[in-house]
């Protein structure tokens, strides 16, 4: 297990650096830059500015300079809000975990419930409910859910604030922005327990379990649901990295102060640091839990070994 592991950490370093090399190859592609805007500055301030910054250098030299900084820590400034990236990564990343793990939470004690009272079931005014609801959360998208939410609560019944995060000192401000959020993965998870579930109803065991008197609840807490976890629990590692690194069109919706709000700002504005420090930062969340979803894998089901 620790050579798997240990070749796995080492791969994820090539990864990201296929990420960032496309990453930078195409934000530099597009047309425009930094300092790009409806009233254009004079050229020499922005000669001078791409001179103050490295970015009148050829784009080698830029990338390997960006790579020489990432390595000792630095993610360098932010040409349009006069920070350095570190502060702004600083700043909103704990509200966009947050977020995230809040979406993901209610979406594992929702979705699962969902799914397994589908299959047990089958085929009836639940199961079709269920369903349905797993089909609207799938086909709606998370910026359509939002503004019906924002209009609905917000806006006609006055139930909650329409934006802004102040954490647990206002946690009326949590709920839409949570919910909205954890639409999409809610339907997700409740599709993919409701088809595992009606697979191991068909197990021999199961038919076994009813035959020797066990009791129903016996035989779906023990037997059903613990055996239909397991390929479930495969899912939720980009379920969760799905929710914290997917969360910028919420968080610029609801004005929610993380980080995916100012990934969306900086890409308008071709703040290239803050493009490229969230580029790699979502990419080696996304690498890094599905590494931890295959070791728990193993750890869950005796059956699967890796060398």
């Amino acid at each position: 297990m620790l050579g798997y592991i240990v070749r796995r950490v080492l791969w994820i370093i090539p990864v990201l650096f296929v990420v960032s090399i496309i990453t930078f190859s195409l934000m530099h592609a597009a047309p425009g830059g930094p300092w790009s805007r409806e009233k254009q500055l004079p050229p020499a301030t922005v000669e001078f500015l791409k001179a103050r910054f490295g970015l009148d250098d050829p784009i080698h030299v830029q990338y390997l300079t960006w790579v020489g900084n990432l390595v000792v820590g630095d993610l360098g400034p932010s040409y349009r809000q006069g920070r350095d990236v570190n502060d702004i990564v600083a700043d909103g990343i704990g509200t966009t975990v947050h977020l995230g793990v809040m979406a993901f939470l209610l979406s594992v004690v929702v979705g699962i419930p969902l799914g397994v009272i589908g299959a047990l079931r089958h085929n009836r005014i639940p199961d079709y409910l269920a369903t349905f609801i797993s089909v609207i959360g799938i086909a709606t998208p998370s910026f359509v859910a939002a503004i019906l939410l924002l209009v609905f609560f917000s806006v006609t019944l006055r139930w909650f604030p329409t934006h802004g995060w102040e954490g647990w000192s206002n946690p009326s401000a949590m709920v839409l922005p949570t919910l909205a959020l954890s639409l999409f993965p809610i339907a997700q998870i409740s599709r993919f327990t409701r088809a595992s579930m009606l697979e191991v109803t068909r197990k021999d065991y199961i038919r076994t379990a009813q035959s020797k008197g066990l009791r129903e609840r016996t035989i779906v807490v023990i037997h059903m649901i613990r055996n239909a976890l397991i390929p479930v629990v495969t899912i939720l590692g980009p379920v969760l990295a799905f929710l914290i690194t997917g969360s910028f069109i919420i968080e610029t919706i609801f004005s929610v102060p993380g980080i995916g709000r100012y990934y969306v700002i900086s890409i308008g504005q071709r703040d290239y640091g803050v493009i490229m420090a969230m580029t790699m930062l979502y990419a080696t969340v996304i690498a890094v839990l599905n590494l931890v979803v295959d070791v728990l894998y193993a750890y869950i089901d005796p059956r699967i070994r890796y060398s």
